[in-house]
């Protein structure tokens, strides 16, 4: 005998198979879009982390070659990380400032230890901090940028603009 109703019963199976359905779909999805987000967050983290290396070495070596003195280097790094040192970085503080004293935080050994060697000169310095030694460099394109609209910072705070221009 076949009805062509469907019993109460199959349209409840059929709903509770449609949820559970939604649902596996759910769990497969959200993760796997959290993950790429999650991997584009780091890897915009490791551009930003690579760029404050390199534009803080580079300040480093102009405040420290060639006399490369422990005094001279112990007192530059413990200005480093100040905001007026990243005025013109390709980041704006105050997001470059806290990655500076991360980094510092992390690996002040290794730049002083590369830093005070005499031995390596001041081409190869950037070189051997950012990516031998650190590594935070290292598998980072060296061209890459983070997709972020300019900002204009007047006191380390960001100042609204339109298109492009300051709002006075």
């Amino acid at each position: 005998n076949f009805d062509a109703k469907p019993s109460a019963m199959n349209t409840s199976s059929r709903m509770r198979m449609a949820v559970l359905v939604v649902l596996l779909v759910a769990l497969v999805c959200v993760p796997d879009a959290m993950a790429k987000k999650s991997k584009k967050k780091k890897t915009e983290d490791s551009i930003i982390t690579c760029h404050v290396c390199k534009h803080a070495v580079k300040g480093l070596i102009e405040r420290t070659f060639p006399k490369r003195s422990q005094v001279t280097i112990a007192t530059e790094l413990e200005g480093l990380c100040e905001f007026a040192n990243f005025k013109t970085a390709d980041y704006p503080p105050p997001k470059t400032t806290a990655v500076c004293k991360t980094f510092l935080g992390d690996h002040e050994d290794d730049v002083e230890s590369v830093l005070s060697n005499k031995k390596i000169p001041a081409e190869e310095v950037i070189e051997e901090i950012c990516t031998k030694r650190t590594k935070v460099c290292a598998g980072v394109d060296p061209n890459a940028k983070v997709n972020k609209p300019p900002s204009v910072m007047v006191d380390g705070k960001p100042i609204k603009t339109k298109n492009g221009k300051v709002d006075l």
